[in-house]
């Protein structure tokens, strides 16, 4: 068996992994035709190159150029006469008109017996620094002298397809036909099946699984050659979890004739996965993430939402995944909720909205959202039942509402002072008495207003309640009233 030790890496190391781990395969055959990429290298190219010739595939990438001129651009590369990997550093325009630097790796597999080309295994990994102004060409080199991490080395991984995936992708890569005879592997696979690289291909994968593993297999590659379809699982080991895409590969006849397997260790993204999910469902606010079908915000269809979510949108027992968002926050369609996550998702500016919510026996609760957008385009809504808030305050407003139409209301004169006895409030009476307009003493000292004094009136009892908050009485004599 073969295994590896475990090494503590830094931050800078940790990124750096990361970036390596998220390499993507593309499969060419000797014709120039892209006959398989997995999934990463979709999601890297954001699209699906299957089926596409070599001269197509380069069209993809933007030209390059240094300061002597047009550096021969890949479509220019004569494949078929490669013997030596090649190396470059692309550039990708991506459709947010954005350009991004992806670092290829070109690598031709001949046949032992004869040197004939047998597939050429395209490695497409991003570049790690991002604040590359311009990016660099990397000249044609052989592999053996090339040291730099990432790039092939012959010497390390021999001239089959290891050479093109160990040191490139970290992953595992495994092809094996429909019968389930291992056809090639690399040593990842080799190190992931837990058995020798020199002795893994021609043997049955399901010989090298302990039983309850290869039942998780069995099922995977049955729906593959079932659907013709990919396949994606989670395999778990001890503390480690794996992600297993499984990929069908068609014969000329257009029957599947082998199924490509890539290995990932997840485990790092799996615990961070983990630990925000479980952050997710715990939150007290809710928390719904949904999209939009058609990308104008016109209606927008629910991907997830936590479990505070279906609380305060008493849906508890309801499948709210695929459902529209008004069916299931009921009344939000006149209370701006949803024109306020179509600005959101138009503008991609988060902002703040209180929408009000109706439920099956008549009643309404009020919710205070906030809505932002995800990078791939969906939104979230972040909400929290404020009806309990919403409806103190509403009592409040009423109960200060008839207190001042009481205020107003007294013929006596009332004011209200603040510690330095500045008016703070009066009523229409005060006003009526002075001959003000409403709103002309507040600021004011009540010594100024009603003796025009600079200083408080001998015998004012305020002086006295300020110091010790307690009720005293006093009489003062104005020749102005």
């Amino acid at each position: 068996m073969c295994m590896r030790p475990e090494k503590k890496m830094t931050a800078d190391a940790a990124q750096q992994q990361m970036a390596i781990n998220r390499s993507g395969v593309i499969l060419v055959e000797p014709g120039g035709m892209v006959a398989w990429c997995d999934g990463v290298a979709v999601e890297l190219l954001d699209r699906d190159v299957r089926g596409l010739s070599w001269q197509e595939l380069t069209t993809i990438f933007l030209s390059e150029s240094d300061e002597d001129g047009a550096v021969e651009s890949l479509g220019c590369v004569d494949i078929s006469a490669l013997h030596q990997p090649l190396t470059r550093s692309i550039r990708l325009d991506e459709k947010s008109g954005e350009i991004r630097t992806l670092n290829i790796c070109i690598d031709p597999v001949r046949e032992q017996t004869d040197d004939t080309l047998s597939r050429i295994v395209i490695t497409i990994t991003p570049a790690i620094r991002e604040n590359v102004e311009k990016t660099e060409h990397v000249d044609v080199v052989p592999a053996a002298a090339n040291p730099v991490p990432g790039k092939v080395d012959p010497e390390v991984c021999g001239i089959d397809l290891h050479r093109a995936i160990l040191l490139a992708t970290q992953a595992g890569l495994l092809i094996f036909n429909t019968n389930g005879l291992i056809l090639d592997a690399n040593r990842e696979a080799a190190n992931f099946l837990e058995t020798d690289p020199e002795e893994i291909t021609q043997r049955v994968i399901y010989d090298l699984l302990q039983e309850d593993r290869e039942r998780l297999w069995q099922c995977a590659v049955r729906f593959v050659l079932l659907h013709s379809r990919e396949k994606r699982f989670v395999e778990t080991r001890g503390s480690h979890h794996y992600q297993i895409d499984l990929q069908p590969v068609n014969g000329i006849d257009g029957q599947i004739e082998k199924v490509v397997a890539v290995m990932r260790d997840i485990t790092a993204q799996w615990v961070c996965e983990i630990r925000y999910r479980e952050l997710y469902k715990s939150m007290a606010k809710g928390v719904v993430v949904c999209e939009s079908p058609d990308g104008t915000g016109e209606s927008f269809v629910i991907k997830d939402m936590n479990s505070s979510g279906l609380d305060i949108c008493d849906v508890q027992d309801v499948q709210v995944v695929g459902r529209e968002v008004g069916d299931i926050l009921r009344g939000v369609e006149t209370s701006g909720l949803p024109a306020a996550m179509q600005r959101v998702l138009v503008s991609s500016e988060a902002e703040h909205c209180t929408a009000s919510l109706e439920h099956d026996d008549g009643k309404k609760s009020w919710l205070d959202a906030y809505i932002f957008t995800l990078p791939n385009k969906e939104l979230v809504v972040v909400f929290e039942d404020i009806s309990l808030k919403y409806e103190t305050e509403q009592a409040l407003r009423k109960s200060r509402g008839e207190w001042e139409k009481i205020f107003d209301a007294l013929s006596d004169i009332i004011i209200i002072l603040d510690k330095d006895m500045r008016i703070v409030r009066a009523n229409r009476a005060a006003y009526r008495m002075f001959d003000k307009k409403f709103g002309a003493l507040v600021g004011k000292n009540c010594y100024e207003v009603f003796q025009g004094f600079n200083q408080p009136c001998q015998g004012c009892p305020v002086p006295s309640t300020s110091k010790d908050c307690c009720i005293h009485q006093g009489v003062v004599y104005s020749d102005s009233i």
